[in-house]
């Protein structure tokens, strides 16, 4: 399937509907249509320039539902207010990110699972980062958080393992787990409060000041007239001066060699002072038309409990039905080794919608 002409009757297409659809690069949508799912069209060869959007589409970013995939260093645009949920979930090769200054909050999932994301600068203007925004962000090393930002949701941060500091605005709501570095190692380290200022430049090294030149010691010339008389001036002279010209010289050594252990001192402290170069890109982010690379697969590891699952694909609420009606992790296992349409009818008896037995189906699917 390379291609898709909807109907003008169409007003919703739900998430993940065409997921997985790897030959589709096309799509034409009708006017009408106002709600795209999330993920929707994950994993097809769509970019933004194979579709037009239509006027009636309400609150959809093109972002939300291409193949995300493509982008490496991305500058999302100015006037945007919100990241969508799952908008740039399990982007693997996404690597830079800059957000906008109008940018107020960043919703739920949607940098989760960005295991090349290095980099993100957040805007002052940003309040909220929702749960499970950048969990699984495994490189990324560092955060910079704005000191308007009030919120940050349970797990926001869960096993970004990479992150040492995290400095967190005073009067911040903070979830739970919100910085947990997963499989029962604690958290990541972080405090209320402003981050340490950048370190001041080194000094120069300073340079060694000449000594002054030596005195010529006098000799007497035997062939000049009167030379008895002046060479016993001299010669006395030349006594007079040696103890002082020794002291000088023994002084003007001794300088020298305290300023090149200066030199040596500041020189070693510099370079201890000096960050490791970074492996990531230190320009500033550009836009970016389309990165044509075929991305390699980046599957996210299996769930180890019918919770983590549930937690995963955003349905806790929906754990005690599971719990209630004795069905678990093997069982749901069991059913889609009958097939799809097995595992289907399964989930929709204990009342999920379409929607959602697909997202469950898809997030075991991705992880096989």
């Amino acid at each position: 399937m390379a291609s898709v002409s909807f109907p003008e009757s169409l007003t919703l297409i739900d998430e993940y509907a065409f997921h997985r659809a790897t030959s589709l690069a096309s799509v034409s949508f009708p006017e009408g249509l106002t709600s795209i799912g999330a993920q929707a069209f994950k994993g097809t060869l769509l970019t933004e320039a194979d579709a037009t959007l239509p006027a009636s589409l309400e609150g959809a970013r093109h972002w939300s539902f291409y193949n995300c995939d493509v982008y490496t260093d991305l500058v999302l645009p100015e006037g945007l207010i919100t990241i969508e949920r799952d908008a740039f979930r399990n982007c693997s090769t996404l690597r830079t990110l800059a957000l906008p200054s109008s940018l107020t909050s960043i919703d739920r999932s949607a940098f989760l699972g960005t295991t090349s994301l290095v980099s993100v600068s957040f805007p002052e203007s940003l309040t909220s980062i929702g749960a499970y925004a950048f969990s699984g962000a495994t490189s990324l090393a560092s955060v910079a958080l704005p000191d308007n930002l009030t919120y940050i949701g349970s797990a926001a941060f869960y096993g970004a393992t990479s992150l040492s500091m995290v400095y967190v605005p005073v009067g911040c709501s903070v979830g739970s787990n919100a910085f947990s570095l997963g499989d029962g190692l604690g958290d990541i380290p972080w405090m209320y409060g402003r981050g340490p200022p950048p370190s001041p430049p080194s000094p120069p090294l300073l340079s060694p000041s000449p000594s002054p030149p030596s005195r010529p010691l006098l000799s007497p010339s035997p062939s000049s007239p009167g030379a008895g008389a002046e060479a016993t001036s001299n010669s006395g002279a030349t006594q007079d001066a040696g103890p002082g010209l020794a002291i000088g010289l023994a002084l003007g050594g001794c300088l020298l060699v305290a300023l090149l252990g200066v030199a040596v001192f500041v020189w070693h402290r510099k370079r201890r002072m000096q960050a490791p170069p970074s492996s990531a890109s230190t320009a500033a982010p550009q836009e970016v038309e389309v990165i044509v690379a075929q991305p390699e697969s980046n599957k996210a590891a299996a769930p180890q409990s019918l919770s983590a699952l549930l937690a995963a694909c955003g349905l806790e609420h929906h754990e005690e039905t599971f719990r209630a009606e004795g069905y678990t992790l093997d069982t749901l296992l069991s059913s889609l080794k009958r097939g799809e349409e097995a595992a289907k009818s399964d989930l929709r008896d204990l009342k999920l919608t379409l929607g959602e037995c697909r997202k469950l189906i898809n997030e075991l699917q991705d992880s096989k």
